[in-house]
């Protein structure tokens, strides 16, 4: 009965002064325009606005930071309640902001999290969340086609796999995923067809002389090209050379390859050719390995497309230590 009469008094005595505190609102909110329209007082404002949002930031990041450290040492729920937590703070919706490179792995790290744990629906909403905040960024199609793999979500791998080579044509894990994909559910046709296109793909492989100097800028299919630089430090006497002064970044050939060294330019060859051209066809492969070379030898074989097969084995060469595949072109990533 006290505190309902207490609140009573206090509802009539503000009944009985609601114009005074109207008036007390209205001036101080017109003194802050004041202060605000003053513009030194503008200024401190800001500056003391910008100090703690970027404040507030640096220690989100660095909560993000640690976070990262607990799923490299796979201590996982430790992991999972931080990442959640970020994740609730600053959630990653759109990507046009200044934190949306470190918002993207949150949402990687806690899918990754979560599917450590086997939580099967929450891993694969999250990393549905990350293609749909940056949809251009391969990498991140790259990890939904693992993780629906791993929970034998087959279809949905397939089309985040088939994402990523829409987006990375040269990626080479993700090939071989789709072509094993296929050849082990008896798609031989499929499996060829995957790999045809990757050697295909448009991607070019830089000849150079020296470490700066960009002599040409070779595609990488397996097909013959022609090759006319002028190096200017040919010492080699004749025709017929079968290296370049030059090194190329892939595995690659070269066939027909003649020189003209500087001590023959305008005489035994037109001058126009210069001192020290180099002519001829150079071909570069795609990385291949041989698991991947076998599958695919194995599927036209099922096909009985032999003439295919022998086609494809011209414009292949297997690498011991392939990698990912040929670089993407920087401005295609986001």
């Amino acid at each position: 009965m006290g505190e309902g009469g207490a609140i009573g008094r206090w509802a009539r005595a503000l009944r009985g002064h609601e114009r005074g505190f109207a008036r007390a609102y209205l001036l101080g909110l017109a003194l802050l325009v004041a202060a605000w329209l003053v513009p030194a007082v503008r200024a401190a404002t800001s500056t003391q606005l910008k100090r703690a949002s970027y404040r507030a930031e640096q220690r989100w990041l660095e909560r993000v930071a640690t976070a990262r450290d607990w799923v490299e040492e796979g201590n996982w729920p430790a992991a999972e309640r931080a990442l959640l937590r970020l994740d609730a703070e600053l959630p990653a919706h759109h990507v046009k902001h200044g934190l949306s490179l470190e918002r993207g792995q949150v949402l990687a790290d806690l899918a990754r999290t979560h599917a450590a744990l086997g939580r099967k629906r929450r891993s694969l909403e999250t990393v549905r969340r990350l293609v749909a905040f940056e949809p251009r960024n391969y990498g991140h199609h790259v990890l939904h086609g693992s993780l629906a793999d791993r929970f034998a979500e087959t279809g949905e791998a397939v089309r985040a796999w088939q994402r990523v080579l829409e987006i990375h044509p040269n990626h080479l894990p993700t090939v071989r995923a789709l072509v094993t994909h296929h050849a082990d559910a008896g798609d031989a046709e499929s499996a060829v067809g995957v790999f045809e296109t990757y050697l295909d793909a448009f991607g070019t492989t830089p000849v150079r002389r020296g470490p700066d100097t960009l002599v040409q800028a070779l595609p990488v299919d397996g097909r013959w090209h022609a090759f006319d630089a002028w190096v200017p430090d040919v010492d080699e006497r004749g025709d017929g050379a079968t290296a370049l002064p030059v090194a190329v970044e892939t595995l690659s050939e070269v066939a027909d390859l003649q020189v003209v060294p500087s001590w023959q330019a305008g005489r035994s060859q037109p001058a126009v050719d210069g001192p020290g051209r180099w002519r001829g066809r150079i071909r570069a492969f795609k990385p291949v390995d041989a698991a991947l070379w076998a599958t695919v030898e194995r599927s036209c074989r099922n096909l009985l497309a032999f003439e295919r097969l022998a086609a494809l084995a011209e414009r292949t060469r297997v690498s011991e230590d392939p990698g990912e595949g040929l670089g993407r072109d920087p401005e295609l990533q986001s």
